[in-house]
């Protein structure tokens, strides 16, 4: 008893410097302290510090962070993104705790031993891990400053509660005869052949598969809708900021050269003018009808929404853009020749110089149809990557995609 008692203390020393390096791998990384006392991890109960980790570590990884996740609803999901994003970092399973357990604080244990196996997997990425001896140091004079016997009694009796819930299911299989431990390099569980199988037993093992299997797909549901959410805003707001800046381009370049040319005082030649601006005022009209489309569906945005019946019609404009593409180098250079008229160069520069502008030149403008395509289909592509399959919009979608690459 006395060097299990030992052992045990041993035990609790080393969750403690554990637990104090998570802290300060947390600090360093966020750039922030964290409560210097010993409930730092109920800050963490909302999941907007977990998901702002995991954004300076891999920024992709988390879809949004519900700031301020003023339920539980929304601190449970900022809590899902965290632990989709660890299983995508390739932490195993036995690694993850379950929201409940952060959001209750019912075994925070668990949550730091989470977020000690993703520090080490970190070092494995190349980012910044758990380790470095100056954390290393700085926990051990803390842990020498922690004199509070009741938290260390329960930290003790979290740590057995868990070594006796992490052991239950394996000596149930073993009382039951269906497994051995087998003693090798490393301790592994090996079934042995039985006819005499209990169906109690059987009937665990599925119910805790079912169990996992039902929560995985939960959290890829989760995540895979807020995801879709994201691409669909993102979408939205490129193709606004699209229209918008073609008709800045149009208002502030062709239309007055357009009116130069009806006054008869032309910059340019009707011929010129046709070759440089080329079918930009029907893209304009085709991607301004697209837009209100788009802003007439995200508003009524909800999981079961489609985008894909839009993005297939747009199909039917590839020849304008088509066309644009294959007059693009034709259009280049009769600009650069144009600018050699001192009227015109001076009347680009005079435009540039306009604050809407924000001193974009004309070309830059000009490029935009040219770049607008591939960026449909890189959004395209996400959306059909975080749309599941069984969804009513997953076909439309990747006819779209399809069309576009």
């Amino acid at each position: 008893l006395k060097m299990a008692a030992q052992a045990l203390e041993s035990w609790v020393y080393k969750f403690l410097l554990r637990e104090q390096q998570v802290k300060l791998w947390i600090e360093s990384i966020l750039g922030q302290t964290l409560t210097n006392t010993k409930d730092w991890k109920y800050e963490l109960q909302d999941g907007i510090k977990l998901c702002s980790l995991i954004q300076h570590l891999s920024p992709r990884l988390v879809p949004k962070i519900n700031d301020p996740a003023k339920t539980k609803f929304r601190m449970r999901e900022n809590i899902l993104f965290f632990l989709s994003a660890c299983t995508q970092l390739s932490l195993a399973p036995w690694n993850l705790f379950e929201p409940i357990e952060l959001m209750e604080g019912s075994n925070l244990v668990k949550v730091v031993e989470c977020l000690e196996a993703l520090g080490k997997r970190c070092e494995k990425l190349g980012l910044m891990s758990i380790g470095p001896s100056s954390l290393t140091q700085q926990a051990k004079m803390l842990i020498s400053q922690t004199n509070d016997a009741e938290y260390v009694s329960r930290i003790k009796e979290l740590l057995k509660g868990n070594r006796r819930k992490r052991s239950t299911l394996r000596q149930a299989f073993i009382d039951k005869g269906l497994l051995v431990h087998v003693r090798c390099s490393a301790p592994t569980l090996t079934q042995v052949p039985t006819t005499d199988f209990p169906l109690p037993l059987l009937v665990l093992v599925q119910a805790c598969l079912r169990g996992f299997l039902t929560r995985r797909e939960y959290v890829k549901m989760v995540v895979g809708r807020a995801y879709r959410t994201k691409v669909a805003k993102e979408i939205l707001e490129t193709e606004r900021q699209y229209v918008r800046n073609l008709k800045l381009l149009k208002i502030y370049y062709l239309d007055p050269l357009r009116q130069s040319i009806e006054k008869g005082t032309p910059l340019i030649s009707q011929h010129d003018l046709k070759i440089i601006f080329s079918e930009l005022e029907v893209i304009l009209n085709y991607n301004a009808t697209l837009l209100q489309d788009i802003e007439d569906r995200l508003r009524k945005w909800s999981p079961n929404q489609c985008l894909g019946d839009i993005f297939l019609r747009i199909n039917q404009y590839m020849k304008t853009y088509t066309q644009y593409v294959m007059n693009f180098n034709l259009s280049m250079t009769t600009l650069t020749n144009c600018k050699k008229n001192k009227a015109f160069a001076e009347f680009l520069s005079d435009q540039q110089k306009k604050p809407e502008l924000k001193r974009a030149a004309l070309n830059s403008f000009l490029i935009l149809p040219i770049q607008r395509i591939p960026r449909y289909e890189l959004l395209l592509k996400e959306l059909v990557t975080h749309t599941p399959k069984s969804h009513v919009d997953f076909r439309n979608l990747s006819e779209a995609y399809l069309k576009f690459c």
